[in-house]
């Protein structure tokens, strides 16, 4: 049994077909909700996933099944052509995006 979140990804990245399979379906959800989130709000300039879990899977998560999932909306799947995704792997970048907008609110 892989218990903490660290071993399933490890297991994965190792080659373990289960614990692959738990990244990929990780990466479906992901791009399902992403998605709905796009159509739900009316975004067309982009999404940025960020955070500490994908970049630990970035390679394994970009041949995913997360880009499918993320655009695959019946009728509505046309309007994400264009729509760009971009992975952000830079350390702290909400501490880094939070004095930008703390520097740019005391201009």
């Amino acid at each position: 049994v892989l218990d903490p979140p660290e071993a399933i990804t490890a297991a994965g990245l190792a080659g373990d077909p289960v614990a692959m399979e738990v990244l990929n379906q990780f990466s479906i959800w992901l791009g399902r909700v992403a998605g709905n989130n796009v159509l739900t709000t009316g975004a067309r300039g982009g999404v940025y996933i960020v955070g500490g879990v994908i970049p630990r899977f970035a390679d394994f998560f970009i041949n995913s099944g997360f880009t499918q999932s993320f655009s695959d909306k019946g009728c509505m799947s046309d309007y994400f052509r264009g729509i760009p995704v971009w992975l952000v792997t830079a350390p702290y970048s909400g501490l880094t995006g939070a004095g930008v907008a703390l520097e740019q609110a005391f201009a």
